[in-house]
């Protein structure tokens, strides 16, 4: 038995137990308990298990303290779903989404920026920055497609920076975003950016031939 059937049946289990228990708060509570223990837990049965709750906070906070990438993506999808409607939701767990920023698998972060990009969009802007100095050149990268359609022009003075990265897929989606934001072609082209093989580490820059650069460098200058 593999062991996403494996946690379905626990799953399901787990949700007949609350229900013959009548969902009471001990029962609830057992369930959370049970379901947090689980390596990769049911998103399903923990979502029911929170919106049954009158004040969810606590558990959330359980979920991100795990330091479990899929007991964290839980919680701020969780989150995400809920904090446009429910504004409380986000200020009770403001400095859990802020920490998210900063965690070491980048879809928290997206999701923690969905968030801020929603209901504190003036701090947005700092947060973007500090991604795109990162060394890491996918997070960088990541950071670039995150803004892909924003139209503030004070932006354009930071893409023009990130035409000096030493990645050259950084320097092609900078220059991508400069066209659409200037109307003009400079003539830089995705394919002048893409390796054919490498094996280069994500923080490094990635390989291309002589004739990529030499395009590539054509439409940055």
């Amino acid at each position: 038995m593999n062991r996403r059937l494996k946690n379905l049946i626990l799953a399901c289990a787990l949700l007949g137990l609350l229900a013959f228990f009548g969902g009471g708060v001990i029962s609830r509570s057992i369930t959370f308990h049970l379901l947090m223990s689980q390596v990769s837990p049911d998103e399903l049965a923990i979502n029911e298990v929170l919106e049954e709750s009158t004040n969810p906070t606590g558990r959330i906070l359980s979920l991100w303290s795990t330091g479990r990438i899929p007991h964290r993506q839980i919680a701020l999808r969780f989150l995400k779903n809920r904090v446009a409607v429910q504004e409380e939701l986000y200020k009770l767990n403001r400095d859990l989404i802020w920490e998210a920023t900063k965690d070491p698998d980048f879809s928290n972060r997206e999701l923690a920026l969905g968030m801020i990009s929603e209901l504190e969009p003036d701090r947005l802007k700092s947060l973007i920055l500090d991604l795109l100095k990162d060394r890491d050149q996918g997070t960088r990268l990541r950071a670039l497609r995150f803004v892909h359609d924003i139209e503030d022009k004070s932006w354009i003075p930071i893409f023009m920076d990130l035409l000096n990265d030493t990645d050259p897929l950084v320097i092609a989606h900078s220059a991508a975003k400069l066209r659409r934001w200037t109307e003009q072609d400079f003539g830089v082209r995705m394919l002048q950016a893409i390796a054919g093989k490498t094996e280069t580490a994500n923080d490094q820059p990635v390989t291309i031939s002589h004739d990529q650069r030499t395009e590539l460098m054509k439409g940055v200058a």
